[in-house]
């Protein structure tokens, strides 16, 4: 198992704190470190068993707790959690908040605040960040974790969830996080390579080495490699750590993440791509606009751009409906306080400019619009 501690400095809040993210296959590793987790902590670490005053049969067990604490799984309602399978299968007493479209309803969490459970924060990052928006709302003392199911809540496994990124509220961190590898080794193609845009994302805008791993070992990860897959958590967990340890202030917002505006455009007026689609056709926007405000060269703009397709990820969307687009990002821009838009100045290096116009928002949309002229 790898574990990496990631220190989240005080930044305007004069507020520190930290945790533990540990990579490791299957979920075993994962009860133990909750057993840990509690061993320092009077009567949490026993198991219960069942006995004949309990109604079950001398030596038959019964439910398993960690101390008594109860294990509460939020997640998404239509969608399989093997985390709760596996606890429920080893015996744990185990509890779900299932959350239908994405909404979470604080009541549901609220009655377990004072109970002593351990909140289990299980799915992609938006449910992820949503859950620790609603425990940080509901009780200041609530002991959580999180288990990344898809690849964006891997790749944005700090920032986003520490962060409340719209109001700059300091949240709580998690007792750790806790990746499974092989939920990624043996996922459905369609949610591996959409989630792998954002992968490619978090490489391509903070972390030089991160890409070029992702251009040498395109081999290894669509083999699905134990180590590749291992390595691109890690990478994906260190470049949020450098993040984390110097600039925990409120200034890192959702905005700021290279490719969302286009992106969020592109996934809302097409109507029909998948959110990871439309983030690998926001970042050749951006990519595209970065080379024509001389930021990069032509041949780079075409590395970013054809990175793409090896991993089964679009370049081009058909009859996309510019106006409507150029509108949406236009918009999403003057939310920004000072119209700020980030833009690549090279692989794991990005800029930030406030002069972003229109016409070149229309034209980086062209740049990946499709139109069958026959």
């Amino acid at each position: 198992m790898k574990s990496i501690a990631v220190n989240v400095s005080p930044g305007d809040s004069g507020r520190k704190a930290g945790f533990d993210v540990h990579i490791a296959e299957g979920f075993e590793p994962l009860k133990e470190l909750l057993v840990k987790t509690e061993a320092g902590k009077a009567d949490r670490c026993k198991e219960v068993t069942g006995n004949k005053e309990g109604g079950k049969e001398e030596g038959e067990k019964g439910e398993a707790v960690f101390g008594g604490r109860k294990l509460v799984f939020i997640d998404r309602e239509t969608e399989k959690n093997p985390v709760s399978e596996y606890f429920s299968q080893e015996g744990y007493s185990c509890e779900s908040v299932s959350v239908p479209a994405g909404v979470i309803e604080e009541d549901k969490i609220s009655r377990y605040i004072d109970s002593g459970v351990i909140f289990v924060l299980c799915g992609d990052s938006m449910l992820i960040e949503a859950s620790v928006k609603a425990l940080n709302v509901l009780g200041t003392k609530v002991d959580y974790i999180i288990v990344p199911l898809l690849w964006d809540a891997v790749t944005d496994i700090s920032v986003r969830h520490i962060y409340n990124n719209k109001d700059e509220i300091f949240m709580s961190v998690p007792l750790f996080t806790y990746i499974n590898i092989d939920v990624f080794k043996e996922m459905d193609n369609i949610p591996f390579y959409d989630g792998i845009a954002y992968v490619m994302r978090r490489a391509i805008s903070q972390d030089v080495k991160f890409y070029v791993y992702l251009l040498d070992q395109l081999y290894e990860i669509d083999n699905r490699t134990t180590e590749a897959i291992t390595d691109i958590c890690v990478y994906a967990v260190n470049s949020q750590k450098k993040i984390l340890d110097k600039e925990c202030d409120g200034k890192v917002t959702l905005f700021r993440q290279l490719g969302t505006i286009p992106a969020t455009a592109i996934y809302e007026t097409s109507g029909s791509l998948s959110r990871g689609h439309a983030l690998a056709l926001g970042v050749i926007c951006i990519a595209y606009m970065s080379w024509k405000k001389e930021l990069l060269s032509m041949d780079e703009f075409y590395e970013f751009r054809d990175m793409f397709v090896p991993y089964n990820l679009p370049i081009s969307i058909d009859k996309l409906d510019i106006e409507q687009a150029a509108d949406k990002v236009m918009e999403l821009i003057g939310v920004t306080s000072d119209n700020s838009f980030p833009l690549l100045k090279s692989a794991g290096k990005v800029v930030i400019r406030n002069d972003i116009s229109r016409e070149d928002v229309i034209n980086a949309l062209k740049e990946i619009n499709f139109e069958d002229e026959y």
